[in-house]
């Protein structure tokens, strides 16, 4: 029997601080574009959600692309002022679809990777570093849907 197709969502999570607004705020981290052309080329279904220029509730948002989507992966791209709404938005996955495994990377969980572990147990991994090496090396373990048991981090 094939092995189903994984279908990875990379999001770019919303700041939810106002005096952080326009257009440079709305832009998606080139990582995630990197990451997206590097799994798309090697033939997972992958999608970028940009949360960030969201008109609406980012937290609604998020679960309503998670009801069409259907991830097996969700990934964010993580800084200071977005961390927050990537902490609600994986809680939120958990309960909607409670396989999905949680991927934070990023400047925030590359330093603060014991805090954000602590304040969202819903994260199953943390990359530290630079994703788009670190990420992609990864993959077998993930492919064979296999969880790490010792360390939260790659």
């Amino acid at each position: 029997m094939a092995k189903k197709q994984q279908r990875i969502l990379l999001v770019n999570p919303s700041c939810l601080d106002p005096r952080i607004s326009g257009e440079d705020a709305r832009i998606v981290p080139m990582g995630l574009f990197y990451i997206g052309a590097q799994l798309m080329e090697n033939g997972f279904d992958t999608k970028i959600l940009n949360l960030a220029g969201a008109e609406e509730d980012p937290v609604g948002v998020f679960k309503k692309a998670l009801e069409i989507r259907k991830p097996d992966v969700i990934s964010f791209s993580v800084m200071n002022p977005n961390r927050w709404n990537a902490v609600d938005c994986a809680r939120a996955a958990k309960k909607i679809h409670p396989e999905a495994i949680i991927v934070f990377g990023g400047p925030a969980p590359t330093f603060l990777s014991e805090h954000l572990f602590s304040v969202c147990p819903e994260i199953d991994y943390i990359v530290k570093g630079e994703g788009e090496i670190t990420f992609w090396n990864s993959w077998p373990r993930l492919r064979q849907g296999n969880r790490w048991k010792t360390s939260r981090d790659w």
